[in-house]
């Protein structure tokens, strides 16, 4: 039995823009979803959730047991610093989100991968960006059975292998709640 904390997705937006703007006060933006042809100040980081793969195991919760997968655009003027800031700036995002949690319930940020990439509307050519891709596993989705107001357990009872299962009932000690 387990009571595992469900993650919110919308707080997790939330902690990592201002744990970002937090970390890198010298970025001009940071947001989450950048839409094309809107203004960019750079340096700029924008990040996305990519991927919300569920895990193969299943847990007692009922929960969606699951791995998030981010995506950080490191953005910055071409003209103004270049290839070689747009990669100094994602490798600082990659080293510092190693183990972040952004205090939300999720398992600890793994960085993956920092690659060159092309930022969404730049037809004009004018900025140069470079992809962190990062993963949180675990994740819990969906609200737990075990929680406050869903299934509670009245009686906790312990089998000592071998004498387990039906046939063995009397021969389990009750563990919860203690006997008078």
């Amino acid at each position: 039995m387990s009571n595992t904390p469900q993650a919110n997705l919308s707080a997790l937006h939330t902690a990592i823009t201002a744990a970002i703007r937090a970390q890198f006060p010298d970025l001009k933006d940071v947001g989450a979803y950048p839409r094309p042809g809107e203004l960019v100040k750079t340096p700029a980081v924008y990040f996305e959730l990519d991927g919300i793969e569920a895990a193969a195991d299943g847990n007692d919760t009922e929960q969606v047991r699951c791995a998030l997968t981010f995506n950080a655009y490191c953005v910055v003027s071409y003209k103004g610093t270049g290839k070689l800031a747009a990669r100094l700036l994602a490798a600082s995002v990659m080293s510092w989100l190693r183990g972040k949690r952004f205090g939300q319930p999720i398992g600890i940020a793994q960085p993956m991968s920092a690659d060159p990439d092309t930022f969404a509307g730049d037809a004009a050519g004018e900025y140069e960006c470079f992809r962190v891709m990062w993963r949180h596993e675990p994740v819990f989705l969906g609200t737990s059975v075990w929680d406050a107001t869903g299934v509670m357990p009245t009686e906790v009872w312990l089998g000592i292998d071998p004498l387990t299962g039906q046939a063995n009932l009397s021969s389990y000690i009750k563990i919860a709640p203690p006997a008078p």
